[in-house]
């Protein structure tokens, strides 16, 4: 609470208190001034008034009243120039205007800081962060730090402060930490460790739109075995709007086959996909030969918005496609593994799951009954065993014997 200020009248005796809010007020900085008077007079109209050292007076208020208490608030902006002031207030229809309370303070030299986000107000998810300030006032190096909300909740940030030339710093936020898309409030505030500029300047604020780089696939339903379709990838950017990119990679897992990649850059995109330039949607035809499931992911990359992007719910997930069995055309002389026939669903156009002959060693046959697959029985080997017995028998009994 700052110090009364009173002045006595012939009528009746007046009494004001007069706070200000902040304590203390740096140069450009806005200021309220709250008055508590009694015994005014209920037709009076309360005004204040900034005066300098010289009597002008820079800056006349209205006060507002408020309607529980007797009070009345006094909001100036901010005042340029650093010095010492006075505050008068004034009650008009009393007395012929005169002065009912005066009060002195001071306004010190504010630390000129500017807060930008540089050329990019949209950042997208992956990339790191940035964004820079300039100490304007000469020959002082302040302590700063960054407070951020993200989504309008507090939200607590890695930073790097980089000093560059002339007074520029440069912020840089790494990346991995916001991994959605929102709106991110950075807050500037900075301390002048010397004093002579105040203690602080007010929080600076710049806000920023952190994006993502969307990337959706539409794939088909109802797949048959040697069916062939269309896969659709769309890219977008801020608000889904529609966005070229400049790499498309397109990745089909199966597990017959393992994994085949599809991929293109910046003009090659255009002799792979089906794509018309501004409309961020890229068509791949690919066909589904047997009967099981693929699994389909893309990615893309933004030169421009220095961002990748993934499908999939999160993405870099992998999406599916059951195929079901083609239509059957078994028995026209002609094994189509692509419509999911074999020796097992179909032997009449793929041959016996057992045939002697294909050159597998199928179950059910053997050397005996199938040399062609599973070889000759080895005799060779046996006489040459049922000799050596023998030898070794008459040796017994020629030598050990006696």
């Amino acid at each position: 609470m700052l110090p009364l200020v009173s002045a006595d009248y012939t009528c009746v005796p007046l009494k004001t208190i007069v706070t200000i809010s902040p304590t203390e007020i740096l140069a450009g900085q806005d200021f309220t001034i709250t008055a508590s008077i009694t015994n005014k007079p209920s037709n009076s109209i309360v005004s204040a008034a900034v005066v300098d050292q010289l009597g002008y007076s820079k800056q006349i208020v209205v006060g507002t009243k408020d309607l529980l208490f007797d009070k009345w608030y006094f909001k100036f902006s901010g005042i340029s120039t650093a010095g010492q002031y006075t505050i008068k207030v004034y009650l008009t229809g009393y007395d012929n205007n005169e002065a009912s309370g005066t009060y002195p303070f001071s306004i010190s030299p504010a630390l000129d800081v500017t807060f930008s986000p540089g050329e990019k107000t949209t950042q997208y998810v992956g990339q790191d962060i940035t964004a820079n300030y300039i100490v304007n006032t000469p020959n002082v190096v302040p302590s700063c730090t960054i407070t951020s909300t993200f989504r309008g909740q507090p939200l607590t940030l890695n930073y790097n402060i980089v000093p560059q030339l002339a007074g520029r710093y440069n912020v840089v936020i790494p990346s991995g930490q916001i991994t959605s898309s929102g709106e991110l409030d950075l807050f500037l505030r900075c301390e002048d460790l010397s004093g002579a500029y105040g203690t602080v300047v007010k929080p600076t604020v710049i806000q920023m739109q952190i994006a993502t780089l969307g990337v959706n696939l539409e794939l088909p339903t109802g797949v048959k075995a040697g069916d062939e379709r269309t896969i659709t990838i769309t890219t977008s950017g801020i608000n889904g709007q529609s966005l070229d990119v400049d790499q498309i990679v397109l990745t089909i897992r199966t597990p017959s086959s393992g994994t085949t990649t599809i991929q293109c850059y910046q003009s090659t995109c255009n002799s792979i996909f089906v794509h018309t330039s501004g409309t961020g949607v890229y068509k791949y035809s690919y066909k589904f030969l047997v009967s099981q499931s693929y699994y389909f992911l893309a990615t893309a990359r933004s030169l421009s918005l220095s961002s990748d992007g993934a499908s999939g719910s999160p993405p870099g997930t992998e999406q599916s496609v059951a195929v079901g069995p083609g239509p059957t055309s078994c028995g026209n002389g002609q094994c189509e593994s692509d419509k999911g026939e074999d020796k097992t669903t179909c032997p009449q156009d793929c041959g016996s799951a057992h045939i002697c002959g294909d050159q597998t060693c199928d179950a059910g046959e053997t050397s005996s009954s199938c040399p062609e697959d599973c070889g000759s029985f080895p005799w060779m080997y046996v006489v040459i065993a049922i000799l050596a017995v023998v030898i070794i028998a008459i040796m017994y009994f020629l030598f050990i014997k006696k």
